[in-house]
Formats: C-alpha cells, structure tokens, sequence
C-alpha cells in the first residue's frame, strides 16, 4: 500500500518535472527564436546603418561639389561684376567722347552756319550793288541810244555824249568791283569839239570797240553771276573767314570761291563722316551695352537669393545690435531705477532722522529747562537750607543744649542741634522749606518741637510729606510715617531723616545741563 502511495507520489512529481521541462524547452525555443530575430534586425540596422553612411558621404560629397561650383559662381560673378563695372566706366568714358564730339561738331556747324549765313548776306549785298549798276548802266545806254538816235553818230563829239559814255565806264568799274574781279581798265579816248582831227569813221571804230569792249563786260558780268545764284556764297570784302575742321581757310576775292566751296562741301562730307561713324561707335557701344545688361540680370537672378541672405544677416547683425543696446539701455534705466529708490528709501531715512533730531531736539529743549528750573529750585533750597542751618547755629549757641530725640537710635540720635541737622541733611532727601515752616511758622518759638504744625497731627513734624510723631515725656517710641506711633521701636518702621549732598547734586545737574548743551549741538 505504501509502495502505492510513493509510485503515485513519485509519478506525479515526474509528471510536474516533465511539464516544467517541456515550459524550459519552449522558453528556451521562444528564446532563441527571439534571439534569431534580433539578430536578423540587427543585422537589417546594421546594413541600414552603412547604407545611411554611404548615403551621408554621399551627400557630404555632393554637399562639397556644390560648396565648390558655389565658389565657381561666386568666382564667375565677381568677374561678371568686374566686367560690368569695367564696361559701365567705358560706356560713361564714351558717352562722355560722345558728348565731347558732338559739343565739338555743334560748335563747327555753329560757326560754319555764322560764317555762311555772313557769306550770304554779303553775297546779297552785292547782288544788290550788281543789280543798281546794272540799272545804272542801262540806264545810260537808253539814254545814249536816244540821244544817237536823234543826233547821230556826229553826236559823240558832244557834251552830253562824253558825260553818258563816262557814266556807263564808272557803272562798269562799279560792276567789275561788285564782282570781285580785277577792273577791266581801257581808256576810251573821246575828242572834245573839233580840235581833235578825227573824222566820222574813226568816231563809229573807236565807238564800235567800245560797245564790244562793253559786251564783253556783260558777258563776264552774265557769268559771274550765274556763278553766285549757282553758289549763293560769296565773300565781302577782300577777304572772308571761313572756319574748316581745326585750322581756318582764307578765302580772297571772287577768285577763290570755287576752293571756298569745295573746302566747305569737303568739310560738311568729312563731318558726316565722323557722325556715322560716330553712330556706328554708338550701336556697338549700344549692343555691347545689351550684352552687358543680358549677363547682369543672369547674374542677378544666380545672385538673388544670396543678396537676399546677406541682406537678411546684415539685419540680423543690426537688430542684435539694437537688442543688445536696448537691453543696455534698459539695465541702464533699471540701474536708475534702483538708484532713485535707493535715493527715495535715503531721502525718507533723512526724513524719519531728521524728525527724529528735531523730536530729540524739542525733548532736549523740554529737560534742558526742567534742569534749568530744578538747578534753579536746588538753588533756592540750598539757600534756605543755609539759612536753616544759621538759625539751628545761633540756637545752639544761645542755648548750649544739644537736643536728641529719644525715638531715633543712638546711632542717629544726634540731636537736632547743628550736627543733627548737618548730618540729616547731607544723608537724605529732605524738603528744608516744608521743614522750617513747620518747624517756625507756630507762635511757640521758644520750645523746638511744635506741639501742633498745621496741617499735621498735634506733636507731630512734617518730614518730606510725612507726619512723623514725637514721643512724650517719659515714653520710648519711635515716629510712624503718616501720623502712626508705637511705644515699641522694632513695632514700626524707624523713620529715615538722611538728606542729599547739595553740592554733589549741583555738579550732577552741570555735567547733565553741559551734556545736554553738547547734544543740542549736535542736533
């Protein structure tokens, strides 16, 4: 039976042993398992993490390309600056070329336009002296023609006719000076009345030559003229100015007009020439210019954002700037503020001080004539008392009796003689006036002790307010305080007569009255 019992107890821990076993084993599975995992997933961050490594070297290197080509640009707009700024001063440098050459090439045109518009007024006034001789000079022949023509040629002899023939001669030197050409000088000899010896035929010859000789002259009048409305320039004068490129042309007579215009034509084509050219400067300069302004706004759109960067840390710097003076300021205005506090608590301080002074000042003031009146008060009690003291003297020594009083004891029965008093007066407080009221003001002078002091009880005598009896005659006793009496000594208080020092109390209240002064002074 037993046997039983342990199989069983036996095959049941067994079963829990096997059970125990099998949660081990499949706690051990789970753990390796778990195990195999982790370090599958740490393998995966591991690769993770070299994959996050190449990746970061990666983008460190293209970080660093691009810090590089960063600088390139950089590089590339400074020099792009530079470019500009260079062609901005050449293009100002032309402009102002430019503007030099045509201020230059105005102040040409400005004094060719003077000189021909001068050219051409004296060109009209000689039109207009050519035209009056003209008129001058037909003129004459409609009138020699009608005096020939009424006269015949036997007319040339006559007064009239030498008078027309040498007006048409001052017309023609007149017209060939108009001209400008050298005077076509002939002498026409005409014979003055009949002393001459000429006949008919030689009169029509020398008359025939000299209308050829005037033909000629218009012909070359005809020609010089075609030749100014042709031209419309000519000088006045012997000699016109005429301004070409950097020198100056002179131009004599009608001879030279020609040259006159060829130089000037020659000068108008040489200053449309530099203007073209000029304008072709001015393209280039204009295109270039494009060029410029192409790349600079490229430039500017590489360079935005970091001008915008810049301008943004600039004002970062600025507004950390003001922050900080700001908060400056603002430590500043604390300081101050503390300060005026500190200043005001001070000011109050004075103020609690000074009130303070001026009370201690007042109280001062206030025991200083306490003292005053109480050194004055001593004073009249020191008075009385010598005064008392005098009259206690020449009782004595009237009488030659030394009184004592038989409720004190034998050391302080002295007797109320001179010594008594003395003693009691230098060792206790005591009001001397009270005391010699009491003690003279009763019609009994001759006894020393009153049997009645007014306003006590009878036989007694006022001590500092106290009614102090004495004993009679025959009985031992001593004085009770406020009218009271024992014919026993030890049954009451023995009474106290000592009286103060007045002249230690005198130089208290001096030093206290000096002592006080010195405050006052300090106050």
């Amino acid at each position: 039976m037993t046997d039983t019992i342990d199989g069983a107890h036996k095959c049941a821990r067994c079963s829990q042993l096997e059970k125990a076993l099998e949660l081990a084993q499949s706690r051990t599975a789970n753990a390796t398992r778990l195990a195999g995992k982790l370090k599958v997933e740490l393998e995966k961050k591991l690769e993770e993490d070299v994959g996050f490594k190449k990746k970061l070297s990666r983008i460190e290197e293209r970080e660093a390309q691009l810090k590089e080509g960063q600088m390139g640009m950089k590089n590339q707009v400074n020099e792009l600056k530079y470019r500009n700024k260079h062609l901005s001063t050449e293009l100002a440098e032309k402009k102002k070329a430019l503007r030099e050459v045509r201020l230059r090439t105005n102040a040409r045109l400005a004094r060719l336009s003077e000189n021909l518009e001068a050219a051409e007024g004296a060109t009209l006034l000689r039109i207009e002296d050519v035209n009056y001789a003209a008129n001058a000079i037909q003129s004459s022949v409609v009138d020699l023609q009608r005096h020939l023509g009424s006269r015949g040629f036997h007319a040339v002899n006559s007064h009239t006719a030498r008078e027309l023939m040498k007006k048409l001669w001052d017309s023609s030197v007149k017209l060939t000076k108009a001209c400008g050409a050298v005077s076509y000088q002939r002498k026409i000899d005409i014979p003055e009345g009949d002393d001459l010896g000429s006949t008919r035929g030689d009169d029509h010859d020398s008359l025939q030559d000299s209308w050829d000789s005037e033909d000629n002259i218009h012909n070359s009048i005809d020609k010089r003229a075609r030749l100014i409305k042709r031209l419309r320039k000519q000088a006045e004068g012997a000699a016109v100015t005429v301004a070409a490129k950097d020198g100056r042309i002179k131009v004599v007579g009608e001879s030279q007009a020609k040259s006159m215009v060829r130089e000037l034509t020659n000068l108008c084509t040489e200053l449309e020439e530099e203007n073209k050219a000029l304008l072709v400067k001015i393209e280039e300069l204009r295109s270039q210019l494009s060029t410029s302004s192409s790349k600079a706004e490229l430039s500017t759109i590489v360079t935005k954002y970091r001008l915008a960067i810049v301008k943004s840390r600039t004002s970062e710097k600025a507004l950390k700037k003001r922050l900080g003076r700001s908060e400056a300021q603002i430590d500043k205005l604390r300081e101050n503020e503390i300060k005026s506090i500190e200043l005001e608590r001070k000011l109050e301080q004075m103020k609690i001080v000074a009130r303070e002074q001026k009370e201690k000042y007042t109280s001062l003031v206030k025991e200083y004539d306490h003292l005053n009146s109480q050194l004055k008060r001593y004073k009249i009690s020191e008075e009385t008392r010598k005064e008392f003291l005098e009259s206690v003297r020449k009782e004595k020594n009237t009488t030659g009796v030394v009184e004592t009083f038989p409720f004190l004891s034998p050391s302080e029965n002295v007797g109320f003689g001179y010594e008594g008093f003395q003693r009691n007066i230098d060792e206790d407080v005591i009001d001397p006036v009270s005391f010699k009221s009491n003690l003279y003001d009763s019609n009994k002078s001759s006894s020393s002790y009153p049997d009645h002091v007014g306003g006590g009880n009878a036989g007694s005598v006022r001590f500092m307010g106290a009614d102090y009896m004495p004993k009679e005659t025959g009985q031992h006793g001593s004085f009770v305080p406020g009218g009271g009496y024992t014919d026993s000594v030890g049954d009451s208080a023995r009474a106290s007569f000592s009286v103060p020092d007045i002249a230690s109390d005198l130089k208290v209240l001096n030093e206290e009255i000096a002592r006080l002064q010195e405050s006052l002074h300090g106050v």
